[in-house]
């Protein structure tokens, strides 16, 4: 309502049988537009580029990406707000303006033109970091719609595994496939294999499974293309992954940790190839605990917990040592599975 009255004009608005007759935008986004033809062609660009930046946004980034000085910009402000496209807000120590709401900045944003779009966001990427919350993240989503694909790749890449450290799962998720989908044509193949694995981790963290196995799959294709064939073999446990919260039978299951027991059992012994295989070992265990095969599973994850402990690897112990506390207590030793399994944990 208030966008449909704010089209028309003063003289309209002032009398309500005109408000009745008058010519009514068909939506939301055409109201918008018809109040932004009647401001000057200053406080068009202005909103414009707001617009790009987000959906608030500082006068000194505004200043930066039109390249002009902040004083001038000042009077084309103060029309926005008398307009009420905009308002003004302090956060923290930064003065701000933000769109009055989001379906207006929605608006502005899709009236500007392929070249404008692209030129603001390659020039926003350059100053949005001056924004107060505002991180690489951001930066990396305006060089990919300003079509600057090798700073998108790298900017999400690095954001990426910023995120990882953190355990943020939803933004490594969404960085890592802008990283792929931005990923230079002449990445070496040992690269572009690390990175559809980090993309499979992070899809698998948040259950998206069918992205998980299709980025390990391809992972394994590139660690194979790149002579990598232990890599290629871990990648083996994530092409498991929909098959394992699936339902998929124990049999289907096991066959992925023995076939990639078998691939590293004729590569060198190497501490990468040991560690790998006690992740295997412990896997398989899993495995055959679920298939009710406890004297099977108790012997892969013994095999498999003396081995990471040789190898100072405290994460698989610590896995193994909860495996065999569940089977202490599906074999009646409910006390001391009880205390390994806590400890453990």
């Amino acid at each position: 309502i208030e966008e449909l009255l704010a089209a028309l004009d003063d003289d309209d608005r002032a009398d309500g049988w005109r408000i009745r007759e008058a010519h009514v935008p068909d939506t939301i986004g055409d109201a918008v537009l018809a109040r932004m033809a009647r401001l000057s062609d200053d406080a068009r660009t202005v909103a414009r580029a707001g617009a790009v930046i987000g959906r608030c946004f500082s006068p000194d980034v505004l200043a930066g990406i039109l390249g002009r000085p902040l004083d001038e910009l000042e009077p084309t402000l103060d029309e926005l707000v008398g307009a009420s496209i905009v308002y003004p807000f302090h956060y923290i120590d930064h003065g701000y303006y933000d769109f009055r709401h989001q379906l207006l900045r929605d608006a502005i944003y899709g009236s500007l033109p392929p070249s404008e779009l692209r030129r603001f966001h390659a020039q926003a990427a350059e100053f949005v970091m001056k924004l107060e919350a505002s991180s690489v993240v951001h930066v990396s989503r305006h060089y990919e719609r300003a079509g600057l694909r090798p700073q998108a790749f790298r900017a999400s890449l690095d954001a990426a595994r910023a995120a990882s450290r953190i355990s943020a799962r939803q933004e490594a998720y969404e960085l890592y496939r802008r990283a792929i989908a931005n990923m230079p044509d002449d990445l070496a193949l040992a690269e572009q294999a690390e990175l559809f694995e980090s993309f499979s981790d992070s899809a698998g963290a948040i259950e998206r499974n069918e992205d998980c196995v299709a980025a390990a799959r391809r992972a394994r294709e590139l660690y194979l293309a790149a002579g990598q064939p232990l890599k290629a073999a871990a990648m083996l446990h994530g092409m498991s992954t929909d098959a394992a919260r699936n339902g998929a039978s124990t049999r289907v299951l096991r066959a992925y940790a023995e076939q990639g027991l078998q691939e590293i059992e004729a590569l060198p012994v190497t501490p990468e190839r040991e560690q790998l295989r006690a992740w295997l070992l412990t896997s398989r265990a899993s495995d055959r605990f679920f298939d009710s095969d406890l004297a099977g599973a108790r012997a892969d994850a013994m095999a498999g917990r003396e081995l990471a402990e040789s190898l100072g690897n405290r994460e698989c112990v610590l896995e193994t040592d909860l495996l065999l506390a569940r089977i202490d207590i599906v074999e009646g030793r409910y006390e001391s599975g009880l205390r390994d399994g806590m400890r453990a944990a």
